[in-house]
């Protein structure tokens, strides 16, 4: 107990290292999307942990954050923005050559929240930080801090959107606004009616907006409506490109807008040549007629009800029902004339390896958009990290990936554990 420790666990908690800490107080911890691990200190030292062992690239931040100290911390895909005591705002966009900057520095005062637009989703193509400072909202990038003329300050929490569209506002009187990005619309408003503010305030996906307290989150819709979670436990929200992950001491979920292709195969009444191919093929399980009635009248938009069955296969986590929406994808196509089967085929090799890295002792509960935005390359190169060396290989010969860096990578790990003298 006297000793500090980072521990890394997977989604389904296993412990895959520990991390001994012994250099002050955290002020930052995060990943970028190569799963390198960020760790930052109140004196501004910085350490960058690759693939997921104990070795370490230290730098520091310089510009103050010695004397200032670091008082928290953001992070994006590429890079991190850290805020120090005097209200100057450092940021680092590479890791492989890191280079802190100085943005504009924004007015005295405390910042009662803070959030960062990533570079990619900025029309000068450089890092911007939005600061809630007082009543109002100041935006600074490496030019200039322009004050946002906002009155309903303070505001308690921003979120921006995973596409860098929209900002997420918590007013002082417990209301969630929605506006543009640029801040010139406002979409909508929703009044939580709760005295305490949220613990944390995040994105799901690009359509609604979290909040969570010790137990409950509220999810916010668009034109305010909303609906409510409760959890047996303390709740932590942790934002992904197409919906949240919800983690509790006994679940880690994941909460998405439904997908349109699961939508329209599964809707209740719904006439899509989708679903009407899903029915025919379970009458086809039957020996029923009807299988061939069903066929006959979705026959002029059969090939997009095989494209549609295909996709909503994607987006199940239930092996059922991926099994059951291919076959209905097979059915429709064994009776067309012509049909481009890459599409099938694919989508049945994508699914096969992420019901492989899903499952729980791997634990990477990838949906498929995270997967196909991943590319199955750096998936492999997740499994290695992980010294899920075996499943590495599998995987890679199944989908004809180069295999040379995995049996690099376990030699090295075998030499770096030996116990034998050199």
């Amino acid at each position: 107990a006297a000793k500090s420790s980072i521990d890394i666990y997977s989604c389904a908690g296993k412990l895959i290292r520990e991390i001994q800490w012994e250099k002050g107080t955290i002020k930052g911890l995060g990943w970028s999307e190569d799963e390198r691990l960020l760790v930052i200190t109140q004196d501004g030292t910085v350490r960058s942990y690759a693939d997921l062992q104990g070795d370490f690239t230290p730098f520091s931040l310089g510009h103050g954050a010695e004397e200032h100290g670091v008082q928290s911390c953001k992070f994006w895909a590429t890079g991190f923005a850290a805020l120090l005591g005097d209200n100057t705002v450092v940021t680092v966009t590479r890791y492989d050559e890191p280079r802190p900057h100085v943005l504009a520095a924004p007015p005295p005062g405390e910042v009662v929240s803070w959030a960062v637009i990533a570079p990619e989703h900025t029309s000068s193509r450089s890092v911007e930080v939005i600061l809630a400072i007082d009543k109002t909202i100041y935006v600074t990038d490496a030019a200039e801090c322009e004050d946002r003329q906002l009155e309903a300050g303070p505001f308690r929490h921003i979120g921006v959107s995973p596409n860098g569209k929209f900002i997420a506002l918590y007013t002082d009187d417990g209301k969630v606004w929605v506006i543009s990005s640029d801040f010139q619309d406002r979409f909508s408003e929703y009044n939580s009616k709760v005295k305490t503010p949220p613990r944390d305030l995040q994105w799901c996906g690009n359509n609604a907006v979290a909040l969570a307290w010790e137990d409950e989150v509220h999810l916010v819709g668009p034109n305010g409506a909303a609906t409510e979670y409760f959890y047996n436990s303390f709740v932590h929200l942790i934002p992904d490109v197409d919906g949240l992950r919800a983690l509790t001491n006994d679940v880690c979920e994941f909460i998405q807008k439904v997908p349109e292709a699961s939508e329209e195969v599964f809707r209740l009444d719904s006439t899509s040549p989708g679903s009407v191919l899903l029915d025919a093929v379970e009458q086809l399980e039957k020996k029923s007629p009807k299988a061939d009635d069903n066929i006959q009248l979705i026959r002029p938009n059969l090939d997009e009800a095989v494209d549609l069955c295909i996709r909503a296969a994607g987006q199940e986590y239930s092996v059922h029902w991926q099994k059951q929406l291919l076959k209905a994808a097979s059915f429709g196509k064994s009776v067309l004339d012509f049909y481009n089967s890459d599409d099938f085929v694919d989508m049945t090799e994508s699914l096969r390896v992420l019901n492989a890295v899903r499952f729980f002792e791997v634990g990477l509960p990838l949906s498929y958009d995270q997967y196909i935005r991943l590319t199955p390359e750096r998936l492999v190169q997740r499994l290695v990290n992980r010294q899920d060396y075996l499943l590495a290989l599998r995987v890679s010969e199944y989908l004809h990936l180069p295999v040379d860096r995995i049996y690099v990578h376990w030699a090295r790990q075998k030499v770096r554990t030996s116990t034998l003298n050199e």
